[in-house]
């Protein structure tokens, strides 16, 4: 039999002389037809698709799962096994040669070795161990069962586009036919291709920064030369990349190793900075941690001297910290130390006056000041003195005061009121009449416990004037104080009992 493809696959039959089309593709002009030994599988198509027949050409079907459709350049046959296939690409991507062990239902890319280029055309040797030739847009490459990966063939070939290849089994030659260049001629492979291995250095493919290792190829080859250019059985390298090694027995056979990528990982160094509330800094308060962060850094890990193994940790100690970042290699950098100071909070400060109705706050001295209205942050009222405005009438007023390390304690609140500072939040529970007085004040609440009470005498300057101490014998507490030593003006009463305070205004007249 005799077929020839056109726009469709013809058939001449010589017992009847005359051609039969045996296919309806409807797909143009076809580029490539091969047929098996046995004459039963007929692969037929072009760049645009492939189509399959496993009865001669009695019926066809398309092979949706062909890789590279649009880039098909050929195919080729196994001589004897109907099922094996092989198919070239013709384009620029990495994937220029594929396999089929069922006849084209399934693919296997095997384009390792071969350059980014075009391939045109494909043969195969038979009586080999799978030896297949490509003409590529740059020679001739091979590659068999023994090297596994595709080898350069252009030795005396000019550098040159290969369209066709032939084999002339009768006088064991290759024959490449070329763009411009003509028909040139070269000897079949006939060598047994020994398996060849790169070793590397204590398995270690991922390289830290700084880092080397040692590849070496399986020994016992007469030359060697490695995709790097190095010519020695073993290489040191420091560089990520992807290795191979083409070596050489005595007989001038070739042998290629499969690739070896080794990846390079950055060392990278965190740098702490510290944050209390809120704001840069490297002092923990009493009671007031401080809050260590090395930043993000995205494929790593942390591991702090600490033991913790989170982004961000919060100290209240003093010490030196430092964190290390890992990568998924297990290269480690290790940051600077980050030096943490401790420091005592101020006493709680206490609000006095200057006016007799303490229409101008003062603060205890501190080194630095903030004045809070309702717990919220006033812009601006930052010194030891303060006016209230008008729109603070009836809300909490407080301060905080700052030591050299930044550490602060905040006053109890006092209350607004139309002549000054009349109260605080708790003065619900307390009484002082007669206010103003001249000579005494009786003082009522209720404790929250049968515990010692102390009652500081402040002056506005904030100096304590008297402080008296009691043992109530009940809840309901009223003792009568004297004022008549005093002389006029705002006092502030600050009575305590346990863990609480009340501070109430007494003016004496």
């Amino acid at each position: 039999m005799i077929y020839v493809g056109f726009a469709d696959v013809w058939k001449f039959s010589p017992s009847a002389n005359n051609w039969t089309r045996i296919s309806n593709f409807g797909i143009g002009y076809l580029t490539y037809i091969a047929i098996s030994s046995n004459g039963k599988y007929i692969f037929a198509g072009n760049q645009i698709g492939m189509f399959r027949s496993r009865n001669a050409g009695a019926t066809w079907e398309t092979l949706n799962t062909v890789p590279g459709k649009g880039n098909i350049s050929s195919i080729t046959l196994h001589p004897t096994d109907t099922t094996r296939i092989w198919m070239t690409i013709s384009d620029y991507s990495s994937s220029k040669v594929y396999t089929s062990f069922d006849a084209g239902t399934t693919w296997s890319n095997i384009s390792d070795g071969l350059p980014a280029i075009p391939v045109n055309c494909i043969v195969y040797q038979k009586d080999s161990p799978d030896r297949l030739y490509v003409g590529t847009e740059a020679g001739v490459y091979y590659r068999d069962n023994g090297t596994g990966v595709w080898i350069q063939y252009s030795d005396g070939l000019p550098n040159v586009i290969v369209n066709d290849l032939d084999i002339h089994f009768s006088t064991g030659k290759l024959r490449a036919g070329t763009y411009g260049r003509g028909l040139w001629e070269t000897d079949l492979v006939n060598c047994a291709s020994l398996p060849i291995s790169i070793n590397v250095h204590n398995g270690k493919t991922a390289l830290c920064d700084g880092e080397s290792t040692t590849l070496t190829a399986t020994p016992g080859f007469a030359t060697y030369k490695w995709s790097n250019g190095a010519t020695s059985p073993s290489i040191t390298i420091s560089t990520e990349g992807k290795y191979r090694v083409f070596a050489y027995d005595d007989s001038g056979c070739p042998s290629a190793s499969s690739v070896t990528t080794i990846t390079q990982s950055t060392t990278k160094v965190a740098s702490i900075r510290g944050t209390r509330n809120g704001a840069l800094d490297s002092i923990a308060c009493e009671g007031i941690p401080i809050v260590l962060d090395a930043g993000i850094v995205p494929g790593y890990s942390y591991k702090w001297n600490t033991g913790d193994t989170t982004r961000r940790i919060t100290v209240s100690n003093a010490g030196v910290y430092t964190v290390s970042l890992t990568s998924t290699a297990g290269c480690v950098g290790n940051s600077l130390p980050f030096t943490v100071l401790s420091d005592v909070v101020p006493l709680k400060p206490i609000i006095t006056s200057a006016g007799k109705y303490f229409d101008t706050l003062i603060a205890p001295d501190a080194i630095r000041y903030q004045w809070l209205i309702e717990g919220v942050a006033v812009d601006g009222a930052t010194t030891k003195t303060y006016i209230p405005p008008l729109s603070a009438k009836g809300k909490n007023i407080t301060v905080a005061v700052y030591n050299s390390g930044g550490c602060a304690s905040i006053s109890e609140p006092v209350v607004i009121g139309a002549n000054g500072v009349e109260n605080e939040s708790s003065t619900q529970a307390i009484r002082i009449f007669p206010n103003p007085t001249s000579t005494f004040a009786t003082i009522e609440l209720t404790l929250p416990s049968i515990a010692p009470v102390t009652i500081d005498i402040t002056a506005a300057n904030g100096a304590t004037i008297q402080t008296l101490e009691f043992m109530p014998n009940a809840l309901n507490f009223q003792e009568k104080i004297s004022l008549k030593e005093l002389t006029s003006g705002a006092y502030l009463l600050t009575v305590k009992c346990g863990d609480r305070t009340w501070i109430q205004k007494v003016v004496k007249e």
